[in-house]
């Protein structure tokens, strides 16, 4: 690795951290000073300062990696909290390293070099590193609700990402059956204006015609019956355009609009980047459902604080036991009973949760009010209602002779809407923040649970994934009247699993009349089920459910389904990075592990007290290359697969079966000694020898010549292990092949 950054302590930091991990780095001050190291040692991995990159050149990275060696990674040092990730990565970076530095963002560079090392063809090695940046950029298209301005900002970053001509966002405008541009990079005015013209009455049609086909590309070229093409063939042409993707921006089952990536003509366009305008477009979508949920918000306030203002929130009157003396007709409002009825019962039977009165502490204060206490109270028909509560005492004279009377008075504002808005908003927020971290998803599971349940006080919440085969729920979180109550369910049973089934969202107002309810708790009423969706597939649930003090509503339902789209975000995310792990540990000809892994595995044998003795088999095709050459490398493939399995099938399932290079393979066996070792490489040598492998019609017959080492007794590290046992792979081939071979004869 090559660290240039002027920065010295910053650049000292960053190389101790890769000597700790094991790696090797120089460090330079300046980019002269890289160019000519590299062209001496030419680095796998250069990291620049980001004080280094110019801001008005944007091809500056690019240009500079021939002159750099053509590393396969170029990383970028930056400060965290002021510099835009997918704009640098736009530029040719293809990861930003934080400041201040960890040990996990150097592990991750590592971890990057070694995935796009696996590609092999520089289509496929540019498409990594356009996903993983449109993924950074993603991230950060859900933070627009803080600063929607930047929209175009981000669509402009996603444009050269892609080589596009020009990006545009299009909104299907509510009530009006048109489409109006809300973000647009690289096209003309008079295309735009062309296009919301042409849309005018055919919006809601034109949408439809692309969730129809949304896969195929678009061409604006000669005659089409495509419904989807607005504009004329000659204003496409003299806005250069001659190609498009288009996506629907949606957000679980609402679309609000389109995104529209334009080319100049087909050679521009590369299928395999296909996906990164669904990735961005699931992006825009929910960043769109978070700033609608706002505005409403917004709306919803002004109209509260109009509604107070208007008219007197309840005020109670109790004596310091706290039995009602007087009510006004707010309060009545408020509890849906007349103020005759309210007068001599006690203050504690009108809140759902009486044991959080601070009695003691509202009949001790003075006459200015205490200090806002949040109750729940039991509104008309027993629907529970969030309410603010404050409390002063009133000295009111007595009868003649008589000391004053002391009160309490009790006001009582009903906040349920902006206390949930306020609850949905910061739960939708922290889901984007464990989003944008890379968060657990176990964590986001408990987060939900917890916060539905405290927060906005459903009786029972359960988050449920898929199983592998498909066929069971299995619980990840659960919290509410009836915890614990199953681990693992079929998805063939009750409300859940007609949701899974159906592939949608459902909400029962009264459970007691839906057949496939299954009584848990007999104070439910309500019920609703959000699927959570990967790639546009059920996963899981998120299950809620209600008594009669809290029916569901439509309301609840979308906030449901606004959750399962951030937790199906979250588990894209961590399904890619899983897959590119993977890769980085898997052959991918045989599918068997690498030789990164059969190193790491040497390695830990020693100090592990649960491994006494070891045998590392290095095995050997015997006159494979002739194989190669009479049938081709096809076939040489096909063969290798299919030895691979036989080996695979004659071994226990903690041994490890690995590629270690060409045609050779590695077997390493633990607790296990000489003897015994002989014993399998010998059954490993007949299972191929004793069966011809079948290609067509031909019978291949195919030899391997097995060398074993013995761990400690031949070696204790990968090198020492590995040459013993490739000495001794080299005595079983100076016996002609098809033998086992050790350079032991006892232990």
């Amino acid at each position: 690795m090559l660290v240039v950054s002027d920065r010295h302590d910053l650049r000292e930091h960053l190389l101790a951290i890769l000597e700790r991990l094991g790696g090797s780095a120089t460090g330079v001050a300046t980019v002269a000073e890289a160019i000519a190291h590299a062209a001496e040692h030419p680095p796998e991995v250069v990291v620049l300062d980001v004080t280094l990159i110019p801001d008005d050149d944007a091809g500056w990275v690019e240009s500079l990696r021939p002159r750099l060696g053509d590393p396969i990674v170029v990383g970028a040092l930056a400060d965290a909290e002021t510099t835009q990730t997918a704009a640098l990565m736009a530029a040719g970076v293809d990861a930003v390293l934080g400041i201040p530095l960890t040990e996990a963002d150097v592990e991750r560079l590592l971890g990057l070099r070694r995935a796009l090392t696996l590609e092999s063809k520089a289509e496929q090695r540019r498409h990594l590193r356009r996903m993983n940046a449109i993924r950074q950029l993603a991230l950060e298209v859900l933070d627009l609700t803080e600063s929607p301005e930047q929209l175009g900002e981000a669509l402009e970053v996603a444009r050269r990402l892609l080589d596009a001509r020009g990006l545009a966002v299009w909104l299907l405008a509510e009530g009006e059956n048109r489409l109006a541009a809300l973000a647009v990079v690289g096209v003309p005015d008079a295309f735009v204006r062309h296009i919301e013209e042409r849309s005018v009455g055919r919006g809601q049609a034109l949408v439809e015609a692309v969730v129809r086909n949304q896969h195929e590309p678009l061409r604006y070229t000669g005659a089409s019956s495509d419904a989807r093409r607005l504009s004329d063939p000659a204003v496409a042409e003299e806005a250069g355009i001659g190609l498009a993707t288009i996506v629907p921006v949606r957000h679980g089952s609402t679309i609000y609009g389109l995104l529209s990536v334009y080319y100049g003509d087909a050679a521009d366009y590369e299928p395999l980047d296909r996906p990164i305008g669904d990735v961005l477009a699931a992006a825009l979508a929910a960043a769109l459902a978070t700033m609608r949920l706002r505005r409403k918000l917004a709306i919803t306030e002004q109209l509260y604080r109009e509604l107070v203002e208007g008219m007197p929130m309840g005020v109670v009157l109790c004596d310091t036991e706290g039995t009602i003396h007087l009510v006004n007709a707010a309060m009545s409002d408020l509890t849906g009973r007349s103020a005759e009825s309210l007068v001599g019962t006690p203050l504690a039977s009108l809140f759902l949760n009486p044991a959080a009165i601070p009695w003691e502490a509202w009949r001790a204060v003075s006459q200015t009010p205490s200090d806002e206490v949040v109750l729940f109270f039991c509104g008309p028909g027993g629907r529970r209602l969030t309410t603010a509560c404050r409390a002063r005492t009133l000295s009111l004279p007595g009868e003649a002779g008589t000391a004053p009377t002391t009160y309490v008075q009790v006001t009582v504002e009903d906040i349920t809407v902006p206390h949930r808005r306020l609850h949905e908003l910061e739960l939708l927020h922290d889901l984007s923040q464990l989003i944008a971290r890379g968060g657990d998803a176990d964590v986001a599971f408990r987060l939900v649970a917890e916060r539905l349940t405290g927060g906005l006080g459903y009786r029972r919440v359960v988050l449920a994934t898929l199983t592998p085969d498909g066929e069971h729920l299995e619980d990840r979180s659960q919290m509410g009247s009836i915890p614990d109550l199953a681990l693992r369910w079929p998805i063939d049973r009750g409300i859940t699993g007609r949701a899974l089934r159906e592939n949608r969202s459902l909400l029962v107002h009264d459970v007691r009349s839906d057949p496939d309810y299954i009584e848990i708790d007999p104070a439910i009423r309500s019920e609703l089920v959000a699927v959570i969706r990967s790639a546009g597939r059920p996963v899981g649930v998120l299950n809620i459910e209600t008594d009669i003090s809290h029916p569901l509503d439509d309301q609840d339902m979308a906030l449901a389904e606004g959750i399962a789209v951030h937790l199906g975000l979250l588990l894209d995310q961590m399904e890619f990075t899983q897959r590119l792990e993977l890769q980085a540990r898997t052959d991918p000809a045989t599918g068997i592990a690498n030789r990164r892994v059969l190193l790491e595995h040497l390695q830990s044998l020693a100090g592990n007290p649960r491994v006494s003795t070891a045998a590392l088999f290095l095995i050997d095709m015997d006159k494979f290359k002739e194989v190669n050459d009479q049938y081709g490398h096809l076939v040489g493939d096909a063969v290798l697969e299919q030895v691979v399995r036989r080996l695979a099938g004659n071994l226990r399932p903690d041994d490890l079966l690995a590629r270690y290079a060409g045609d050779e393979l590695a077997v390493v066996l633990r607790n296990v000694d000489l003897r015994a070792a002989l014993e399998v490489a010998d059954r490993l040598r007949r299972t191929v020898a004793d069966l011809p492998f079948e290609h067509g019609d031909a019978l291949l017959p195919l030899t391997i010549s097995v060398g074993i080492a013995m761990f400690p007794h031949q070696g204790t590290t990968p090198d020492e292990l590995l040459a013993a046992a490739d000495q001794a792979m080299y005595g079983a081939k100076l016996r002609g092949g098809n033998a086992v071979h050790s350079d032991l004869t006892s232990i």
